[in-house]
């Protein structure tokens, strides 16, 4: 008797573990269905518009007059007549950012920088007769090299100042230059 009720129970404890197992199964290809894993969805992208929001509370808007370049200055360096013992190679830098995320908070400066993979970056900030300069490593963000900093909101006034970031590595050069507004 003792022999037949164990049997039963063993049994009835593979068939528990075999319905948790095929529960398990069921839920993940449920998952993966409706979070569109390949191999279990066939479903066409949307075609309704993406929404799109807002990151941070920075308004950039057209300079004005007095903040255009004039024509002596540059935003690149590109050396078009290199000279006949060295070559000058562009950098190209794009500001990802230049400006506070809110009034009182630091300046952050970030930059995608292309031709050049180690370094430093120069960050120049002029108002009136200041001229303010910081430094930092050109990194690897993960796809790309650039420059992070972030200038302290005591060392600034509030007014408009002409950021610069300029990379001078070897015989590779290239600058950028933005007007920015400290609250």
């Amino acid at each position: 008797m003792k022999k037949n009720r164990n049997k039963k129970l063993v049994s009835k404890k593979y068939i528990l573990i075999a319905t948790l197992i095929s529960l398990a199964a069921l839920a993940l290809v449920y998952v993966l269905k409706i979070n569109n894993y390949y191999p279990f969805s066939k479903k066409q992208p949307s075609s309704q518009p993406v929404e799109v929001t807002e990151v941070n509370k920075v308004k950039y808007t057209a300079a004005i007059p007095s903040e255009q370049l004039t024509p002596s200055q540059k935003t690149q360096d590109t050396n078009t007549t290199p000279s006949a013992t060295t070559t000058t190679n562009a950098v190209s830098i794009i500001l990802n950012a230049a400006g506070q995320d809110a009034k009182g908070g630091p300046v952050s400066v970030a930059a995608k920088i292309s031709g050049v993979t180690s370094g430093t970056c120069v960050i120049s900030l002029g108002k009136d007769a200041v001229l303010k300069n910081y430094s930092t490593n050109i990194i690897w963000e993960g796809s790309f090299y650039g420059c992070i900093y972030g200038v302290p909101f005591s060392d600034l006034s509030a007014g408009t100042w002409i950021l610069t970031l300029s990379i001078n590595q070897g015989s590779s050069r290239g600058s950028v230059s933005k007007s920015i507004m400290v609250l």
